[in-house]
């Protein structure tokens, strides 16, 4: 899953997740405004040669001015995720220090008003053996995506489930690491702790590379959640973005609505046979209109020779499912890892950096990575801060314009859409 794993350069022991915490709790104190919450990722000396990547979260004006990190008193705090209103903010981080989790990540709702913090989910790791001398393996849930009900008492998350290798080669005080048996899953908690969790959908046994639950958003009006999903089951996935209602088992049982499709296809390569497959991820839904921008990923593999780099595009689609177009290319050798909405719909703001690419895996280089806006037609594209800014989130304004209030951008969905939930057999017409 791009940009999804905890960027871990060199494993840590458990006793200095005290350390970050006591370093991440550093910052002034903030009072919402109508700027850009982010990610900024940071490298930590903790001996010679040896360092770790650890995370705090920021808050910027539009324009890359009025830097501010923001005290949270979380552990490595991450991905900043609006409710509509912009009242809270959820974030992802790790357990509290001196626990038995290193690689777990919860849930978290913050309030930056008052700097009251509440965790949501409630994951935490176990190890096999319990103690780890020379290698263990730690089954540990991270979340990855997010997203609020548009009245701001449901929590969509998706997390993954996984098994992390810990080894401590001989001769070495340097542990590695290596992730296996991952799948993702999609709930949503109650934030105010009234009710059960809703367990959406539970997907089998998948790898970390694919799109699957990379991203989430709840439309502000027709209470659909728009998920990543993997469309086929063999080796070359194949990920669209659905609309689902936040009810028991409807991925599991199929009760979805497609709205886009990523294509799948063969080609006479140099090498041999080539085939070709599309990935759709990271949808945000238009606090106004039904569009919804997400990011493709197009792999290809030439005759077993992977081909590099991915191709990435910047796409918009409607809600009912129509109007699925490409509004920026983005350039060779870059990704865009994360993409959302200002709340006026003016423009858009995305993560963006230098590509990496491992066998068939492509994701943003977090050394590279920086906040940029972006016309919804695609055009006036400015990158804005510094480097090893990522995620960002722009709070929201107040109270959500009613619907049916006209919308100063050009190309806007239609009103009137299908909000019905079809079978996840039906789909968009072709584009």
């Amino acid at each position: 899953m791009t940009c999804s794993l905890w960027p871990l350069r060199v494993p840590a022991p458990l006793w200095l997740l005290a350390f970050l915490l006591a370093f991440s709790m550093t910052g002034n104190s903030f009072a919402a405004g109508g700027t850009i919450f982010y990610t900024r990722y940071t490298d930590i000396l903790i001996g010679p040669k040896t360092f770790i990547t650890v995370s705090f979260l920021h808050k910027m004006n539009s324009d890359g001015a009025g830097d501010v990190k923001i005290t949270t008193g979380l552990a490595d705090p991450r991905d900043p995720t609006w409710s509509r209103d912009g009242k809270f903010v959820a974030l992802t981080s790790r357990l509290p220090p001196l626990s038995a989790s290193y690689q777990t990540l919860n849930a978290s709702v913050f309030n930056p008003a008052t700097g009251a913090v509440k965790q949501i989910t409630p994951w935490f790791s176990t190890f096999d053996p319990p103690a780890c001398v020379n290698e263990c393996t730690e089954y540990c849930t991270q979340v990855y995506s997010k997203a609020f009900s548009s009245d701001g008492r449901r929590l969509a998350v998706v997390s993954m489930k996984s098994a992390v290798d810990w080894l401590l080669p001989p001769g070495s005080t340097l542990w590695e690491s290596g992730y296996h048996e991952s799948y993702p899953f999609l709930e949503v908690y109650d934030t105010k702790g009234e009710h059960a969790k809703v367990v959406v959908g539970k997907e089998s046994a998948t790898s970390s590379s694919m799109h699957q639950g990379d991203g989430l958003d709840w439309t502000p009006d027709e209470d659909l959640l728009i998920y990543p999903l993997q469309m086929t089951t063999d080796a070359s996935p194949v990920t669209a973005l659905v609309a689902v209602a936040p009810v028991e088992g409807a991925v599991d049982a199929g009760n979805f609505r497609q709205l886009t499709t990523p294509q799948f296809f063969t080609y006479r390569g140099n090498y041999g046979v080539g085939v070709c497959y599309e990935q759709d991820f990271q949808p945000a839904v238009g606090p106004v209109s039904k569009r919804i921008v997400y990011v493709r990923e197009r792999d290809c593999i030439d005759g077993g020779h992977p081909v590099s780099p991915s191709t990435i595009s910047v796409r918009m689609v409607n809600l009912n499912g129509t109007g699925d177009r490409a509004i920026y290319a983005v350039p060779r050798g870059k990704y865009v890892s994360h993409v959302s909405w200002a709340p006026d719909e003016s423009k858009l703001v995305l993560s963006c950096g230098d590509q990496l690419v491992n066998d068939l895996n492509a994701w943003l280089d977090n050394y590279s990575v920086r906040i940029a806006l972006l016309n919804p037609d695609g055009a006036g594209f400015r990158q804005i801060g510094g480097k090893r800014n990522d995620y960002p989130a722009w709070k929201p304004l107040g109270p959500r314009t009613p619907r049916g209030a006209k919308v100063s951008v050009s190309n806007a969905a239609p009103e009137e859409g299908d909000s019905a939930i079809a079978n996840g057999a039906a789909g968009n017409p072709q584009q």
